[in-house]
Order: C-alpha cells, then sequence, then structure tokens
C-alpha cells in the first residue's frame, strides 16, 4: 500500500488522535520543550509512520516551549537546534490553524522569547489559540504594525509577569491592540503586570474574560465589566487580596447605578482573603445560570450573594464550590442558590453528616438540591462515620425513593414561583475524582465508592464512576 493511499484515512482522523499513536514510543527528553507530546516525539517513530507524521500538516499546529531557567545554558549551547526545530514545526504545519503556547520564566529565557517571535510574526494569519507566558512589553513591539491582521485569532492568553527590563511598570501602548482581529472573543489575563482596563483592546468583542490578579481591586473589575456588554463568562482569580489598594484604581469607589451584566451565563469568583461583598452588590445577571465560588472563613458573607442573585431574578443549574471550610458553609451556598441546580461539583470538600442529610439522606422537604442530576466530588474526603449516610444518599436519589413525595415537593416548588416547568428529580450521575495520593488517606473517598458498590444494583453502579487523577490534573 502507498503512503498515500495509508494517509488519506489516517488525516481524517482528529489531531489528538493521531497525537497519542505517534507519541507512544520511548520518550525524548527534550529538556526545553514540555507538557505537549507531539510533535516532538515524532523523531523516534518508525520510518513509515514518520512519513504519515509528516505528511499530516493538523499535528504540527500545536506548538508548547517552554523555556527552563534551570536550563539556560541549555539555550546558550542548543539555541540554534531549538530554533531549527521550531522553524521545522511551523513550516509543516502548513495552512492549518495555530496553537501556540510560549512560556519564559526568568530574565535569563526572556531573551530567548525574541528569537521565536521573528518566524512566528509570519504566520499572524494563522494564530487561532495563543498563549504568552512572558512581558507584554516583549510582545507589543512585534503585534503594534497596523498593517498585520489576524482573522482566525480567537483565544488570547496573557501570562505576562513583571516587565523585563525595568521595575516600573511602563504605560501600556496608545495604539489599538490586535484591532484587525474579528474573531477575537476570549482573553486570559494570569499574573498579569498592566492593569488590563488600560489596555486598548475593542472590549466589546469579548465575550469570554478570565482574570488571574493579585493586585487589582473591585473597582478595576467592575471598570472592565462595563467595557464588556457581551460577556457571557466571566472568571476572576484573586490571591493576596489585602495587599490590592485603590491608589491605581481607573475610577474612585463611589455609588453608582447596579452593572447589569445581560449575557452572563457564567461566573467564576475564587478569591483567598477578599472580600467578595461589593462586587456582589453591585451587579445584576438575569442570564446566569453557572456559578463557581469559593468560601472564605473570614469573608463569606452570604447575605451580598443571596441579594445579588435575587435582585437578578436567574436560575442557577450549575453550582461549584472550591474549598469550603466547613459543611455548614457548603449547605449554607446550596441554600441560597440550590433550588434549580441540576450539577453539583465540590473540590477539596469535606463530606459529613450534616451534608449527606441536605443532600438527599433525610427527608425530602429538607433536601437543599432537591432537583440535582448530577453530582461531581473532586478531591474530597469523608470519615469513616458518614460512609452509610453517604450510601444511603447515593441510593436514595439513584432510585428516587417514594417517588410520589419527591413530585409533590418539586410541585409545590413549582407553585411557589410560579413556574409551571414540573421535572422530576432523580441523580443520573455521581462521579467521583481523586488524586492518586489521596486515595491512600484514610479519610479518601476509595472507601465509600466500595461501600457503594456493595449495596447499588449492578444498573445503579453504572451511574456512579471513580477516577484517578494524573500528574497535570486531567483524569
Amino acid at each position: 500500500m502507498t503512503i498515500s493511499h495509508t494517509t488519506a484515512p489516517i488525516n481524517l482522523l482528529p489531531p489528538e488522535t493521531i497525537g497519542e499513536i505517534l507519541s507512544l514510543v520511548f520518550p525524548c527528553r527534550i529538556e526545553l520543550v514540555e507538557r505537549n507530546p507531539y510533535p516532538w516525539n515524532l523523531a523516534l517513530v518508525c520510518k513509515f509512520w514518520r512519513d504519515v507524521a509528516f505528511s499530516t500538516p493538523h499535528l504540527w499546529s500545536t506548538i508548547i516551549v517552554h523555556l527552563d531557567p534551570l536550563r539556560r545554558s541549555r539555550i546558550d549551547i542548543r539555541g540554534d537546534c531549538l530554533l531549527a526545530a521550531w522553524q521545522l514545526c511551523l513550516e509543516r504545519c502548513g495552512d492549518c490553524p495555530l496553537n501556540i503556547w510560549i512560556d519564559a520564566t526568568s530574565s535569563e529565557t526572556m531573551l530567548f522569547v525574541s528569537s521565536l517571535l521573528e518566524p512566528l510574526m509570519a504566520r499572524v494569519e494563522q494564530w487561532r489559540k495563543m498563549t504568552f507566558g512572558f512581558p507584554f512589553d516583549i510582545l507589543v513591539p512585534f503585534v503594534l504594525d497596523p498593517r498585520l491582521r489576524f482573522p482566525q485569532l480567537k483565544e488570547l492568553t496573557l501570562r505576562g509577569r513583571q516587565p523585563s527590563l525595568t521595575l516600573e511598570v511602563e504605560e501600556p501602548p496608545q495604539y489599538e491592540l490586535f484591532p484587525h482581529a474579528p474573531v477575537l472573543s476570549r482573553i486570559k489575563f494570569e499574573e498579569f503586570s498592566y492593569t488590563p482596563g488600560r489596555l486598548n483592546f475593542d472590549w466589546t468583542r469579548i465575550t469570554d474574560l478570565t482574570m488571574f490578579m493579585t493586585e487589582n481591586s473591585v473597582d478595576t473589575v467592575l471598570y472592565i465589566l462595563e467595557q464588556t456588554p457581551h460577556l457571557s463568562s466571566f472568571s476572576f482569580n484573586k490571591f493576596l487580596g489585602p495587599r490590592a489598594s485603590s491608589s491605581n484604581d481607573l475610577r474612585p469607589r463611589r455609588q453608582k447605578p447596579i452593572l447589569e451584566m445581560k449575557e452572563l451565563r457564567r461566573l467564576s469568583w475564587i478569591t483567598y482573603m477578599f472580600d467578595s461583598s461589593a462586587f456582589f452588590n453591585s451587579i445584576s445577571a438575569p442570564q446566569l445560570e453557572g456559578i463557581e465560588f469559593r468560601i472564605d472563613d473570614d469573608h463569606w458573607n452570604k447575605e451580598n450573594l443571596q441579594g445579588c442573585l435575587m435582585r437578578s431574578g436567574c436560575k442557577i443549574e450549575k453550582a461549584s464550590l472550591k474549598v469550603a471550610n466547613s459543611s455548614t458553609m457548603v449547605v449554607e451556598f446550596l441554600g441560597i442558590v440550590g433550588k434549580d441546580v441540576k450539577e453539583v461539583i465540590l473540590t477539596s470538600t469535606h463530606l459529613d453528616e450534616e451534608l449527606m442529610y441536605g443532600f438527599g439522606s433525610g427527608p425530602v422537604e429538607n433536601w437543599i438540591c432537591p432537583r440535582m442530576k448530577r453530582l461531581v466530588l473532586v478531591n474530597c474526603s469523608m470519615k469513616e462515620e458518614g460512609y452509610l449516610m453517604f450510601a444511603r444518599m447515593v441510593e436514595l436519589r439513584l432510585r428516587g425513593p417514594s417517588a410520589s413525595r419527591i413530585d409533590s415537593y418539586l410541585q409545590s416548588l413549582e407553585e411557589e414561583d410560579g413556574s409551571g416547568s414540573f421535572e422530576r428529580s432523580t441523580l443520573e450521575s455521581v462521579r467521583i475524582v481523586a488524586y492518586p495520593d489521596e486515595c491512600k488517606n484514610q479519610f479518601g473517598m476509595d472507601r465509600p465508592y466500595g461501600l457503594l458498590k456493595g449495596e447499588l444494583l449492578e444498573e445503579e453502579m453504572k451511574k456512579v464512576t471513580f477516577e484517578k487523577m494524573t500528574t497535570f490534573g486531567e483524569s
């Protein structure tokens, strides 16, 4: 069979599938490039498969370059080799859209970034998903040319930390950034040096915004949200909140009308040591249907969140809670958002009797999530005395026992809120995810899962899964 006949059906496979096939070889240790199974391992496949790989352009369209400061000497010695491999990948990708990740973590490796950007700029019309993990002032000179066009650029991540040459953050460029990127709709700022609101983006195009910040305040966040009227998904992750001040805010704190985010459907608010009341007191989101939240002992103020949801008049169908310090807070949170919730995700939460009672082992009228259909437990813990209540909760919710009682209770809820969408609620799936080390912990979820295997029928057990997370956080 000729190579052309073999390649034709193979090229119809998703690139991830082909990449897996071609990467199942003895690992090639290339210190400068990590976290990407292909195309860097393709040199070790047999000649026949190598020909297939070389004739499959989309395999070469996803490239991750991680410049490790511990390997600086290797960059000095083998820099030409890395550049040659980089240019080879860019050539072999053909006309495929490019997904590129460049990460430089120290001043030594940042000096090498410009050498990578120069050949990349010749293919700006192929940029689709770009992650730049180095100071923004290195990128700016390359992208400010008004003649550049980015017709396929959909997602942009800026992970620049401190500026590369000075300690002071210089004023951002006065020119509009990526003005000719008509489909750019997703932007992520991670440990970013500049205040994002000062950057001259066309914010009206953005529908998905992520901010992983350290020094910006709620006023800065609200300013940016005012500029993004079509935002459908917003994620805010802030560390070291008390260090933030309003000295760099774009506007002084003052009373303003409630900011109505008319198209917002998903909100993720993950903060540590940070008062969220100012944010939730300032917005409404009538279309909000998914919320991810972190509860902190010192700043948990349920009235603010409750007021925001009541003011919005929205129905939350997916609720995710991270690292709750007590089951009481979990119950309070789900009590606020849970009447319409169909999917609950708990991460690093201790599951005790109080929580199991509210989830379903207690009377139907005390259930905090009466419409829950999917339950996901990620890296959660449980003491032995809670095993039986957990098993009873899962059993009752899967089987829908006393269905008339459940239906009657849900019917009463429908009558209270005036909606006519009555829906019987039984669990459709329970997913338990744990890190391998946590499985050995005496409070790990592998033992409660083992109890379920002995209590549930075979058909019911098919709805319960137990997965171990990999090193990279993917199960």
